[in-house]
């Protein structure tokens, strides 16, 4: 009796075993029917005949119609990359630049190893102002292509924005033993020195760009910002000069070389300089404080007046509460000053 038991159980084990593989079969004959069905309907030649629809729309500059193609296409066959890439490229066109980080997120998923979406994510994340994310993608495109040097250029304009001054250089400096007369490199390697305080670095290789460029009048005007930083307000002063000369309508150059005449005790010089300032920008009121006081310092004291309540004018109540302060004790001196000598 026992040995007839053992041998139902048997049976009936061998049962079960054959209904589960007749079950597994049936998935697996229901997901091959399924693919096969997917494989005839999704046409490999037709998704790349509407994929190049959308890149002529791209051409064309009809934006909005790439989008809509390229998301057709994705919908199609979802994991092709070039569809993400190409709706992504046409994003940033139109300045959407969250929306192409998506989809370059996206093509970095099916290609992490491929460094142009990388590079163009990088790009979306500066437009964005989010430069801390736009280096990791730099940094991982240095990894992928070593010798691709514009990655450290474009990582170093993000260190400098993100005051890491000191990576910026080592990433300019890289570029520049590659390529010694990049005159873009070259500038930002100097904004780094400078944010450094290295200021006799960085004029001397804001001295470098004058030779690639020597019409440049930012470069003069740049090289005389740290020639005063370390105290030369002679070189400084022919720096603003020739900026100057190069541009005459670089107000800011008059309003630094301004400022030294003021502080060297040339006030006729100083005048000259801050009235030109307010010709090019009337609406800018920091010439009409700092005029005054030269106005002040000469004995003007009637000019001096309107030039401060000129400042009090255009003057920012948020950027300019110091100032705003001084000229109002200044004006109510002044008035006093006026009224006495009556």
């Amino acid at each position: 009796m026992e040995e007839t038991k053992n041998s139902e159980e048997i049976v009936k084990g061998y049962g079960g075993k054959k209904i589960v593989f007749s079950v597994i079969l049936i998935i697996l004959l229901a997901l091959y029917f399924m693919y096969s069905l997917n494989s005839k309907t999704v046409d490999p030649a037709k998704i790349d005949a509407e994929f190049q629809k959308g890149v002529v729309m791209f051409k064309q500059g009809e934006y909005e119609t790439a989008i809509k193609i390229f998301t057709e296409v994705i919908a199609l066959d979802p994991t092709l990359p070039n569809p993400y890439h190409g709706r992504a490229d046409t994003y940033r066109k139109l300045k959407k630049y969250a929306n192409a980080i998506a989809d370059f997120s996206k093509v970095i998923e099916l290609q992490p190893n491929v460094s142009d979406a990388y590079v163009k994510r990088a790009i979306s994340y500066t437009s964005l102002g989010q430069h801390s994310k736009s280096i990791i993608d730099y940094t991982k495109v240095i990894e992928l292509e070593p010798e691709l040097v514009d990655a450290h250029f474009n990582r170093g304009i993000n260190y400098n924005n993100t005051g890491e001054f000191s990576k910026a250089a080592e990433d300019f400096n890289k570029l520049l033993a590659r390529r010694p007369d990049d005159l873009d490199a070259q500038m930002q390697l100097a904004f780094s020195y400078s944010g450094l305080h290295k200021y006799n670095e960085a004029i001397d290789v804001y001295t470098k760009a004058i030779e690639l460029s020597p019409t440049n009048p930012d470069l003069f005007y740049n090289r005389g910002l740290n020639y005063d930083k370390v105290g030369k307000k002679n070189e400084a002063t022919a720096d603003f000069t020739k900026t100057i000369e190069l541009d005459p309508k670089f107000y800011q150059a008059y309003y630094s070389r301004a400022t030294i005449h003021h502080l060297a005790g040339r006030l006729d010089e100083s005048e000259l300089d801050y009235d030109a300032v307010i010709a090019l920008r009337p609406e800018f009121p920091d010439p009409y404080y700092y005029k005054a006081l030269v106005l002040k310092g000469n004995g003007k004291e009637k000019d001096a007046l309107e030039s401060y309540k000129t400042f009090l004018q255009y003057a920012d109540k948020k950027q300019h509460v110091y100032l705003i302060r001084k000229a109002n004790s200044s004006i109510a001196e002044l008035e006093l000053e006026l009224k006495l000598k009556k």
